[in-house]
């Protein structure tokens, strides 16, 4: 759906550039991680003032140059009230001779080059599929602006909410349907991380995004990839102990919204290990088996031993 001629006027212009078509390469996992050293060389490569569309997520795109306008919607930006690295959520018109108009609900993020390829080459290979069940936004392209700053452009959902806003939300945490049906969905995101070798690192609750209108449990969407890592060449015992420092991050992030006014429930310690808890192990144990498999009983502890407000 093309933005409104209302929406476009109220909306905030980010953007006007050349757009080119491409297929930007996965990383490669290593000794250290992933390798994303070839990422970074198609990244240094944007010029100012264009945008590397992949073809890999809008293979409709044609390979002919297109004006792309990136457009903020301020209203959009309620997802993630809290990024830290000023994201920008509205829509992106692609306009060419062959094509005429095309609209995407787009999150624009800027980031150094180095930061960027690794941020952009985890994402392509989770939304490609290589961590089987796992999911984020597609990445769609690479824009570098005219002052020379990259960004990332990933496609994104309305009205989709991270889940520090969810719990931040009164008429949300107060409905114990809904929160349980988050932590579900959360406890269950992670195990299938964690099962495909992926660790988040920066697990916060505001890097996990989900709509709470689904009429089912629907998806949790992953975001922010920043610190991300892999265990495959980890011995079990060293895996195990990441994942646990996933977990212990995402419980404490949550604990730490009551810092800002968050009144999280009163059992909130208690739902944490019966729903989170018990959907991670069942999730993980159903892809992984028992190797290297996080507990509800171990969940229990870190949230014992997590601090909160008294």
């Amino acid at each position: 759906m093309i933005l409104s001629k209302s929406a476009r006027e109220a909306g905030i212009p980010l953007a006007e550039v050349a757009a080119y078509s491409t297929i930007f390469p996965m990383p490669r996992r290593s000794d250290e991680g992933f390798d994303t050293s070839e990422m970074l060389q198609h990244i240094t490569a944007v010029q100012p003032g264009t945008l590397k569309l992949d073809r890999r997520f809008l293979p409709g795109i044609s390979e002919l140059t297109t004006l792309a306008e990136i457009i903020e919607v301020p209203d959009h930006k309620k997802t993630r009230e809290a990024s830290k690295h000023f994201v920008a959520f509205g829509q992106m018109l692609l306009t060419s001779k062959d094509e005429g108009e095309t609209a995407l609900h787009v999150a624009l993020k800027p980031l150094d080059d180095s930061v960027l390829a690794h941020e952009y080459g985890v994402t392509n290979l989770i939304a490609s599929g290589e961590v089987p069940y796992c999911n984020t936004f597609r990445p769609i392209g690479v824009a570098r602006m005219y002052d020379g700053q990259a960004a990332m452009l990933t496609m994104y959902r309305h009205p989709v909410r991270s889940m520090d806003n969810i719990l931040l939300n009164p008429e949300l945490i107060d409905e114990q349907e809904i929160v349980d049906r988050a932590l579900d969905r959360v406890g269950v995101t992670l195990a299938t991380a964690h099962a495909g070798d992926l660790l988040l690192v920066d697990s916060v609750a505001r890097n996990m995004v989900w709509d709470p209108s689904t009429k089912h449990s629907g998806n949790v969407f992953l975001v922010d990839f920043e610190e991300a890592g892999t265990t495959h060449q980890m011995t079990m015992d060293e895996a195990r102990t990441r994942r646990i420092g996933d977990l212990t991050t995402f419980i404490a992030s949550s604990y730490g919204l009551e810092k800002v006014g968050c009144e999280l429930p009163e059992d909130f310690d208690v739902r944490l290990t019966a729903v989170m808890g018990e959907a991670y192990e069942s999730r993980f144990r159903q892809i992984a088996g028992n190797a290297g498999i996080v507990t509800a009983t171990d969940i229990a502890s870190i949230v014992a031993q997590s601090p909160r407000l008294p």
